[in-house]
């Protein structure tokens, strides 16, 4: 919606201002993913539902997407990351 381009855009900038970045988000999900490796729930949910690929992969393309999104948004909402 065109209308809120200038909100989201302001909205962008505040979290980046706050320090929310590409690396912030992958630090928490490889947080996250220590929790469900020690706490033997990812073993569970392997075992349960197979994957194709492993954790380790598919985490690896998490981060690859999430460091293109930010660059996305960044370029999109005009965030200057100098």
């Amino acid at each position: 919606d065109p209308s809120l381009e200038d909100s989201l855009r302001q909205k962008w900038a505040v979290w980046r201002k706050g320090g929310v970045n590409a690396e912030c988000v992958c630090r928490v999900a490889e947080q996250n993913l220590s929790l469900l490796k020690d706490s033997g729930a990812l073993d569970r949910e392997m075992e349960r539902w197979p994957q194709q690929k492993t954790c380790d992969e598919a985490f690896g393309e998490m981060e690859e997407w999430i460091r293109t999104r930010f660059a996305y948004l960044d370029q999109h909402f005009g965030w200057d990351t100098k």
